[in-house]
């Protein structure tokens, strides 16, 4: 399913966000 993909994608931008902000 699409939905799956988007929150997958939103997750990792997330983790890839926190990741740099620390």
């Amino acid at each position: 399913q699409a939905e799956e993909g988007y929150v997958e994608q939103i997750e990792k931008l997330r983790g890839a966000r926190e990741s740099s902000a620390s």
